[in-house]
């Protein structure tokens, strides 16, 4: 390691290899799990050093490898190796640091996951720290201080078959992600996010009055045959009471600010979310307006709509009454009676105002996108034809064309 002459150093894969392949007196790798590579150059190793000449302590738990810190590859074959070596592979669980001990130098280093390494910036980015002399704490607590095994803190547990079957069942089914698409995935991020902007609850217009059964063959009033479909239409579709200018304010904001990818959803560029949100808080405001100004309007319209179904079916409702009005008003009701209980039954499925506007409300739901996405090969043509000015490399459009075959 004396080619080394930082303090702090980057350390990835291939300089673990490099440092590996340079070990002639002992060996000792600590870390929440390896690669391949990795696993083929310490396995190596071991047998050019001998039986007792190597130590390797991982997190031996599925995250790990959903995590990205290591593989099932990698794991598997420097288990091999240590049967070889007729040796252990060594277990402790939630391991997060890593240590490399080559003959009498020394780097503890923070392991760099699949999932951070797929998206990490070009350039230097120390992430251990080079020693020239080891700690004998350090090594007794490995197992190989001067009482051996008695001083030993971490990588009590040896790894089993067994473990290492139930390890690769887990992963098979729930497989890590791919990190190879990663860095792609989170350029499409950085340009956009698809968004929902729905208004809810505000489509008076839509609000139906379920009325009873008994009652709808009694409808004798034109206007309220007008209103008559399966239930009855609370208000007009015309009436200032319905809702429309609610919603010809989403459709301007979303005119304003969303861009459609047909097939995918509606998505907003970064650089206009500001200016979205802006507006969806004006569209909140003006639902809360609307919410308030629109309560004792909507009672009467709801009250003269009631009144209007009762002048209806009264007549035909008196020389009739549906029976199961008699347990209230007796068989031989008067007018008045039949009449407040027909009012009783329309208003109970009218409903009133104020039940009808407590759910008004505008609903946001940003999503970002997924490899699954970029799996599709329609979805970075539609992207591309809806927005041909996205400031998006040629490859990096390519590299999401043949996704799909680097996925499988």
């Amino acid at each position: 390691m004396k080619e080394i002459s930082q303090i702090f150093v980057m350390l990835d894969d291939s300089q673990v290899i490099a440092l590996v392949e340079t070990a002639q007196e002992w060996l000792v790798f600590i870390a929440p799990g390896l690669g391949i590579e990795v696993a083929i150059a310490i396995a190596n190793r071991w047998q050019a050093l001998g039986t007792d000449r190597v130590k390797v302590i991982l997190d031996v738990d599925p995250e790990v490898a959903r995590l990205g810190y290591g593989t099932l590859e990698g794991l598997e074959l420097i288990q091999k190796a240590a049967v070889q070596m007729k040796r252990h592979v060594f277990h402790q669980a939630g391991l997060r640091i890593g240590l490399l001990i080559v003959d009498k130098s020394m780097i503890i280093f923070s392991p760099k996951p699949l999932l951070i390494e797929a998206s990490s910036s070009p350039g230097f980015q120390p992430n251990a720290i080079c020693m020239d002399q080891i700690s004998p704490t350090i090594l007794g607590e490995i197992g190989w201080g001067q009482d051996g095994d008695n001083e030993k803190a971490i990588g009590l547990q040896s790894v089993t078959p067994d473990q290492i079957e139930r390890i690769k069942a887990d992963l098979q089914e729930n497989p890590p992600q791919k990190f190879d698409i990663t860095r792609t995935v989170q350029v499409f991020n950085s340009r956009f996010e698809f968004v929902e902007v729905e208004v809810r609850g505000c489509s008076i217009s839509r609000k139906t009055a379920t009325i009873p059964s008994e009652l709808m063959a009694f409808i004798r009033d034109k206007d309220a045959r007008n209103n008559l479909h399966s239930s009855y239409q609370i208000v007009r579709e015309n009436s200032e009471l319905s809702g429309k200018k609610i919603h010809q304010l989403r459709k301007q904001l979303v005119d304003s600010w969303l861009v459609l990818i047909p097939g995918f959803g509606m998505i907003v560029l970064r650089k206009n979310k500001e200016k979205l949100l802006e507006g969806i808080e004006k569209l909140k405001i003006e639902v809360g307006k609307f919410q308030k100004d629109i309560q004792e309007k909507l009672q009467e319209e709801i009250n003269h709509n009631c009144k209007i179904l009762v002048q209806s079916l009264l007549p035909a409702v008196l020389q009739n009454p549906p029976q199961r009005w008699r347990s209230q008003i007796g068989s031989n009701p008067s007018k008045n009676s039949i009449e407040a209980m027909l009012d009783s039954d329309l208003k109970k499925s009218f409903g009133s105002a104020e039940k009808l506007i407590q759910k008004m409300e505008v609903q946001v739901i940003f999503k970002a996108i997924t490899y699954e996405m970029l799996n599709d090969p329609k979805f970075v043509q539609a992207i591309h034809k809806a927005i041909p000015t996205l400031q998006i490399t040629h490859d990096e459009f390519e590299a999401a064309r043949v996704v799909q075959a680097t996925l499988f």
